[in-house]
């Protein structure tokens, strides 16, 4: 009578188990694969540097592309509606050098509400740190004019730019470490004042934030962290533990806003940049909302939360056939990346990567 009973039982949950059994095998044959698709950019050569989605969620992408000889180098916006089959290009400007073999010329592209803000950095051969720069303010594509801005100031060392409004557009000046609100109306430059901030060592921003890692002001450290003969000077992950933070700042509201993640997330990337043998610097990006980070290089995405590290995706064939990889762009479902070709073949990919 049990095992009739039993039996009976068995039957009744049988079509409820085969659901089950398809739904646990679909999920077992997923693989890494299945996670990352590839998105054709609009020609080989260009280096996107920022992307973004419009109000009809269609796909943009600033970059630039040099020349053979580094004697030109083009700025370029482009736009797909369909995952990168086609692409549409927006805006386009070349950059000459004025005495080629001598000079080189580089540009960079950061995107504005309906336009870009792009510059032209010149350089020579024999000193690279002898250079200029100039920037340029493109209002809307439709139009394409480029506006210089900025020709009262020196603008030389600015780099990793955001623009907010044109009375708010951010920026780092990468010699001094200081970070910097500009209006391009009236040329006036501010210093934002950052309490404990020592040194800024790196920076990375979302849509409404920037996130700083850096080195603590001493007067901000308590006195048993200052017992420096307590530290091994070898030991640089127990510096790195009592000498590094890091913090978030909302763009919009001009204040630092809690973020105990982030604040553990500058000394955690301290001690991983360290840590590993990639020889570029980590890729460093924000959630848009949340108190959440994510960090790419060749052993994989990782993300990072209150919880700590976790692995998002990982190929093993990335240490052998990429030289850098960037993070693009990231949303709720997924993460864009930059993917690019070590020496003798200098292709560079864009790739979707699904952390839903």
């Amino acid at each position: 009578m049990n095992i009739k009973k039993r039996y009976k039982v068995n039957m009744a949950a049988l079509p409820f188990l085969m659901l089950l059994l398809l739904a646990t095998a679909g999920c077992a044959g997923k693989t890494e694969a299945d996670k990352i698709h590839e998105i054709s950019l609009p020609n080989e050569d260009i280096v996107v540097m920022q992307m973004k989605f419009d109000e009809k969620q269609r796909l943009l992408i600033a970059g630039f592309e040099r020349n053979e000889d580094n004697s030109a180098v083009t700025a370029s916006v482009w736009r797909t509606d369909d995952q990168g089959e086609s692409w549409e290009s927006l805006y386009e400007k070349t950059f000459h050098s004025e005495k080629p073999g001598e000079t080189l010329v580089e540009t960079e592209v950061y995107f504005t509400d309906d336009g870009l803000l792009m510059s032209e950095v010149t350089f020579t051969l024999e000193n690279i740190s002898d250079m200029s720069r100039k920037m340029y303010y493109v209002k809307s594509f439709e139009t394409g004019d480029a506006e210089e801005i900025l020709t009262s100031i020196n603008v030389n060392s600015l780099s990793d730019i955001k623009f907010i409004s044109e009375e708010a557009v951010y920026a780092l000046d990468y010699r001094s470490r200081d970070f910097l609100k500009i209006n391009i109306l009236t040329e006036e430059i501010e210093k934002i004042e950052l309490p404990q901030i020592k040194s800024i060592i790196y920076n990375f921003y979302n849509d409404t934030c920037v996130h700083f890692a850096y080195y603590i002001e001493e007067e901000y450290l308590n006195e048993q962290e200052l017992q420096t003969e307590n530290i091994d000077s070898d030991d640089a992950k127990e510096i790195y533990e009592n000498y590094t933070a890091g913090i978030r700042y909302d763009l919009q509201k001009e204040q630092v806003v809690n973020a105990p993640v982030m604040k553990d997330f500058g000394t955690y990337m301290f001690i991983k940049n360290d840590e590993t043998d990639y020889e570029q610097s980590i890729s460093l990006a924000a959630a848009p909302e949340e108190d959440k980070y994510y960090f790419l290089y060749d052993e994989g995405l990782f993300a990072f939360d209150e919880n700590g590290e976790s692995l998002l995706y990982k190929d093993n064939q990335w240490k052998k056939r990429y030289s850098e990889l960037d993070i693009l762009y990231i949303d709720d479902n997924d993460v864009y990346i930059q993917a690019f070709e070590k020496k003798g073949d200098y292709r560079n990919h864009l790739f979707k990567i699904s952390i839903a």
